[in-house]
């Protein structure tokens, strides 16, 4: 709860870097969240992109949604993968040890 996460979108076995676009998040909002589409490997052929999500934003959990596409051949479909975020809150609880 209030707490900076960072979600991943990982794709593997693939040839070439792909897009990895971001959404879940209101227009207004997108100061709050540092989307990255991450850089590709070919020593793994695998390519993570990243969402973070700042603390103000992390208050509820809440669904978000990586595109996965082609840049080379941009005919070909794209994917959507659904990324959970998952917020746990803490309640403290005080206690008092009364001397009479």
């Amino acid at each position: 709860l209030n707490t900076q996460t960072t979600l991943a979108c990982k794709i593997t076995r693939i040839r070439e870097k792909m897009s990895i676009e971001w959404t879940g998040f209101a227009e207004g909002d997108k100061n709050e969240y540092v989307p990255s589409s991450g850089s590709y490997d070919p020593q793994t052929n695998s390519q993570t992109g990243t969402l973070t999500v700042l603390s103000p934003a992390v208050t509820s959990d809440k669904t978000y949604t990586c595109t996965v596409s082609s840049i080379q051949n941009t005919e070909s479909d794209s994917k959507n993968f659904d990324v959970h975020l998952n917020v746990y809150g803490m309640i403290f609880i005080l206690q008092f040890d009364i001397v009479i």
